[in-house]
């Protein structure tokens, strides 16, 4: 039924959840999974950007559990130059992509692959879908995004209204 199962991620904990149910869909019906990340040039998420300073125990997002011990400083330090920042979005696109590789080997996916893009999340996730021929884009219901972006669209929300494949969206 599957050949192709694209799970779209930014690490958060529908994210993570997203490619734990596309690998298990991709292992039972023995699909090639495409793991892809989205890293925007717009302004850094709304959760990203409080993060640091979250009480770490009551983290949304358990795949980046490890990382602010590093991130809040980081981010300070390079918040003068744009470009600095978007890199150290783009290190924690790789940890969610390297999460979800193992992921996939856990689940015993013969067929695997992780990529990060850099643009417009809904439109990046398009194209690969269609270039990769996906039968599935699989993708978490509420990401990283803005609390307004719950009434002007998200990613996820543009994605299903502008393709014509299948999408699994997973809380």
């Amino acid at each position: 039924m599957y050949r192709v199962i694209l799970a779209a991620t930014d690490g958060s904990g529908s994210g993570t959840h997203a490619m734990e149910m596309a690998a298990d869909i991709a292992a039972k019906y023995g699909a090639r999974l495409v793991l892809l990340s989205v890293v925007s040039h717009g302004p850094l998420p709304e959760e990203l950007t409080h993060y640091g300073r979250k009480d770490l125990s009551k983290s949304p997002h358990p795949l980046l559990a490890h990382v602010p011990s590093w991130f809040d400083d980081a981010r300070d330090a390079v918040s003068r130059e744009p470009g600095e920042l978007h890199a150290l979005v783009e290190d924690l696109a790789r940890v969610a992509l390297d999460h979800g590789a193992e992921l996939a080997r856990a689940a015993g996916v013969a067929q695997y692959e992780t990529m990060i893009e850099h643009g417009v999340p809904s439109e990046k996730i398009l194209a690969c879908a269609e270039r990769e021929n996906a039968d599935l884009i699989v993708m978490g219901r509420r990401g990283l995004g803005s609390f307004s972006e719950l009434f002007l669209g998200s990613t996820t929300y543009k994605v299903m209204q502008l393709t014509e494949k299948n999408c699994l969206t997973v809380r």
